[in-house]
């Protein structure tokens, strides 16, 4: 009788033992399915608005153009407000100068448009008044088209009329035509204007 008893209370243990496993387990699978997700949920991450040929043009208050964006395509994310691009081309106008020329491979516009990032290679041409070429070559440019102002960190080649300037870092103030290279700036020149 002894041996049956110490059998049933070994048994009760591993009785009790899977009981209590069974109850955790149960209690946290609950507790994933009620934990909120973090992030931001797939569906979330879907785009509101898909655009082929995308044009927007953004005036002053007098009705003058600043400046016209386009794009092979676009497509807004309203989790971020953000939009991606292919192919953007930026011309920014200039009162009594001419425009300014950027194009990219990518792009991306920040919430409430106030900045668009020009992602892989950028290029930036512009002519002055009495037909001199300049042209800007360079990475991952950050342009503030309101304020007519670009930056990038990346490495710049410059061609002008006189040559080819190079350096790393970017500061483009564009409304007055002034650009400057921050750092390791190197420069071939031809004295005689082509």
């Amino acid at each position: 009788m002894v041996i049956i008893g110490r059998n049933l209370a070994q048994e009760s243990v591993k009785i009790v033992a899977l009981l209590t496993l069974v109850g955790i387990s149960w209690w946290l699978l609950d507790q994933n399915r009620s934990a909120p997700s973090e992030g931001v949920s797939d569906d979330a991450q879907e785009p509101d608005a898909f655009i082929r040929d995308f044009v927007a043009t953004t005036t002053d208050n007098a009705g003058r153009p600043q400046y016209r964006l386009e794009a092979q395509s676009m497509v807004h994310y309203p989790h971020n407000d953000t939009s991606e691009m292919e192919k953007p081309y930026l011309t920014l106008y200039r009162e009594d100068e001419l425009p300014w020329y950027v194009r990219a491979e990518r792009g991306l516009i920040a919430p409430q448009g106030e900045t668009v990032f020009l992602l892989g290679k950028v290029y930036m041409e512009h002519e002055d008044g009495r037909g001199r070429q300049l042209q800007v070559h360079t990475h991952d440019l950050e342009i503030y088209p309101d304020d007519q102002y670009a930056e990038t960190d990346q490495k710049v080649t410059i061609l002008h009329d006189l040559g080819t300037t190079h350096g790393i870092g970017l500061e483009a103030f564009l409304r007055e035509g002034r650009l400057s290279l921050l750092t390791n700036v190197k420069g071939e020149y031809d004295p005689t204007p082509k």
